[in-house]
């Protein structure tokens, strides 16, 4: 007689720890394009008409990926309501 264990979803178990270091890694990279593009939309609001609170607050930045490559997108909110 022979006494086995048998652990069903060893597989997948596996596959699911081998990317945690791949998603740990493109959050990091995330958050550091978003910290650089901040740089950017703190620079912009910066050098605008006071008085133009829309315009300012209308400046954004979103943050997208393109397969490997991960960029920081800054424009204007064409939906931000006014004062």
């Amino acid at each position: 007689m022979s006494t086995g264990i048998k652990i069903e979803g060893v597989e997948s178990a596996v596959r699911k720890l081998e990317q945690i270091p791949r998603r740990a890694g493109k959050a990091s990279l995330r958050k550091s394009v978003r910290a650089g593009g901040t740089v950017f939309v703190k620079e912009v609001r910066g050098n605008l008409n006071v008085r133009n609170k829309t315009l300012w607050r209308s400046i954004i930045q979103v943050v997208r990926s393109y397969g490997g490559l991960m960029m920081s997108v800054i424009g204007q909110n064409r939906s931000a309501k006014g004062a």
